[in-house]
């Protein structure tokens, strides 16, 4: 029965909020690359694009976290799933180790059946 409980638990879809929620979790990690890789831009990501974002990634955020004190708890807020499903709007709250709480929206898309953060120019 565990198996099979397993089984199902590993098929289930992700939904766009518990996918922001992760990737929001690659930056506490330190994880610049696999979130960079979670972005979303309708005219696609140069590697050019991909290692700028990376390198932004980590000097504003890292710093940004570690002046909080780390990131300790990310929480989802909302999800709002378009009617097509193809589309979502998430609000997230980080708390920080220091106390404090931010809060911010992300859109999301469903690309090839995997919610990505869509990123506007």
């Amino acid at each position: 029965m565990s198996v099979l409980l397993l089984m199902f638990t590993s098929c289930a879809e992700m939904t766009p909020g518990k996918a922001a929620v992760k990737y929001v979790n690659y930056l506490k990690e330190g994880k610049y690359e696999k979130y960079v890789d979670a972005m979303y831009q309708e005219d696609g990501i140069t590697p050019e694009e991909r290692t700028q974002f990376i390198a932004l990634a980590k000097e504003k955020g890292e710093k940004a976290i570690q002046e909080k004190k780390g990131i300790k708890e990310v929480t989802l807020l909302t999800e709002k799933i378009a009617e097509d499903g193809l589309t979502a709007s998430v609000e997230i709250e980080l708390t920080y180790g220091d106390g404090t709480k931010e809060k911010g929206d992300y859109d999301m898309i469903k690309i090839d059946k995997v919610w990505k953060m869509k990123m506007n120019k």
